[in-house]
C-alpha cells in the first residue's frame, strides 16, 4: 500500500469515498473548482460525490487514478466496502425494528391461545415476524399500521386506563378470526332492531338461578346471528385493560366483540347494547366503526344502550327510588326486565361503592374455558 493510500485509509470504520477524496484535497490544497476541472466533472457532481450522495462509479475511479495517483481498484474497493457497510447497517437497524415490533405484542398470551407456535421464542426473528404477519393477515409492518390502529374502531373502555395498542389490536384480530368462522345471512337492520327490542324480556330469565349465564350469552349470540350480526366473546389479552367491547365491520357484516370484562351481568349487557348502538348508527359504513375522540358518538351509544335495556325509564325515575330494593324491583317488573339491570343503572348514577346493598342482587359472571365460546 502506498503512502497516499495509507493517508486516505486512516479511519477505523467505513465511510463514503467522498470523505477520503476531500481529505486528500485538503492535504494537497486543492479546492472544489480546481478539482472539478481536474476531474472534468460539474461542481454539483463533485459536491454530491464528496457528500456521499452520489456513488463512486468505475469511470470516476479511473479518473481518480490519474488525478490522485491512487489506483482505480483502490477507489472501487472503497465504494464497495462502503455500500456493504451500509447494507449491514440497514439490516441491523431493520432487525432491531423487527425485534421492537415483535416485543410490543403479548407473545406469551398469544402462544397460550394457540395462534403462535409453542416454540416461537426459539425461532429466528424473521420467522417470528412471519408468524405475526400471518396472524394479522397482512403483508408487512406498513400494512399492519394501516389496517390495525386504535383510530379504526370503537372500543368501550375506562378513561385513564387505556390499553397497550399492540395488545388491543391483537385482541381485535382474535375477534376477527373468530367472527370469520360464523356464517350469517345478510345483515338486516330491522331484524337486529327486533333482537334489541326483545332483550329486556329475554333478560327476565336471568333472575332464576337455574339460568346459566354462559348459555344465555350463547343464546344472545344466536339471536344476533339470525339478524346478520356477528357476536364474539374474546377474553382480554395481557395489556388490554378495562376494554369491555368493540364494534367493527368485516366484509359488510357488523361485528360486536365483547371481552366480558367486569363480573356483573348488567355491565356486560350495557356494553353489548352500547356497541349495538354504534352498529345502528353506522350501519351504512363498510369499514370499522370510527368514534375515538368523538364524545358525541360515545354519549349517543350510551343513550341507545340505556333505551334498549330500560325503554321509557329516565334517570329521574331511577333516582326517585333512593335505592330502595322493593321500589327498584317494582320498576323492573313494569319494564319486564331483569332487576339487576335496574340495580346496576342506579349504582352507575349514584356510585357502586355507595350501594353495596344492591350488588349481591346483580348476577356475576365467571369466564369459563375459552373453548366454550368457540364456533363449531
Amino acid at each position: 500500500m502506498s503512502i497516499k493510500e495509507e493517508m486516505i485509509l486512516n479511519h477505523s470504520f467505513p465511510i463514503p469515498p467522498g470523505t477520503h477524496i476531500r481529505r486528500w484535497m485538503n492535504s494537497e490544497g486543492i479546492n472544489i473548482a480546481e478539482f472539478s476541472r481536474m476531474m472534468a466533472l460539474s461542481t454539483q457532481s463533485v459536491y454530491s460525490l464528496l457528500d456521499g450522495k452520489q456513488a463512486l462509479t468505475s469511470e470516476t475511479a479511473y479518473k481518480l487514478e490519474f488525478v490522485t495517483g491512487v489506483k482505480a481498484s483502490f477507489w472501487n474497493k472503497l465504494e464497495s466496502d462502503y455500500q456493504i457497510a451500509l447494507l449491514r447497517k440497514n439490516v441491523e437497524e431493520e432487525k432491531e425494528r423487527m425485534v421492537q415490533w415483535i416485543r410490543a405484542f403479548p407473545i406469551s398470551d398469544l402462544r397460550k391461545r394457540g395462534v403462535l407456535p409453542k416454540d416461537f421464542a426459539r425461532t429466528g426473528i424473521l420467522r417470528q415476524r412471519e408468524c405475526l404477519l400471518q396472524f394479522f393477515g397482512v403483508a408487512n409492518e406498513e400494512a399492519y399500521e394501516k389496517s390495525f390502529n386504535a383510530k379504526l374502531f370503537a372500543a368501550r373502555t375506562v378513561r385513564g386506563l387505556e390499553s397497550d395498542e399492540p395488545a388491543l389490536m391483537a385482541w381485535v384480530q382474535l375477534g376477527r378470526r373468530e367472527a370469520g368462522k360464523i356464517v350469517t345471512p345478510e345483515f338486516s337492520i330491522e331484524k337486529f332492531k327486533n333482537v334489541l327490542g326483545s332483550i329486556p324480556r329475554e333478560t327476565e330469565s336471568l333472575e332464576s338461578k337455574e339460568t346459566d349465564v354462559t348459555q344465555w350469552l350463547l343464546h344472545l349470540r344466536d339471536l344476533c346471528r339470525e339478524a346478520g350480526v356477528v357476536l364474539v366473546f374474546i377474553r382480554p389479552l395481557k395489556g388490554v385493560r378495562h376494554v369491555n367491547g368493540a364494534a367493527h365491520w368485516i366484509g359488510g357484516r357488523p361485528v360486536i366483540q365483547l371481552s366480558l370484562h367486569g363480573k356483573f351481568i348488567d355491565r356486560i349487557l350495557f356494553s353489548f347494547c352500547h356497541e349495538a348502538g354504534h352498529i345502528l348508527d353506522q350501519h351504512h359504513r363498510l369499514g370499522y366503526v370510527t368514534c375515538e375522540e368523538d364524545a358525541d358518538a360515545e354519549r349517543e351509544a350510551d343513550s341507545t344502550a340505556a333505551s334498549i335495556l330500560l325503554p321509557g325509564v329516565t334517570d329521574k325515575k331511577i333516582l326517585r327510588t333512593n335505592g330502595d330494593v322493593s321500589q327498584l324491583r317494582r320498576l323492573a317488573k313494569r319494564c319486564h326486565v331483569y332487576p339487576g339491570i335496574v340495580f346496576g343503572r342506579y349504582c352507575k348514577r349514584t356510585g357502586y361503592n355507595r350501594n353495596l346493598h344492591l350488588l349481591p342482587a346483580i348476577r356475576k359472571f365467571e369466564w369459563p374455558d375459552n373453548a366454550t365460546w368457540q364456533i363449531n
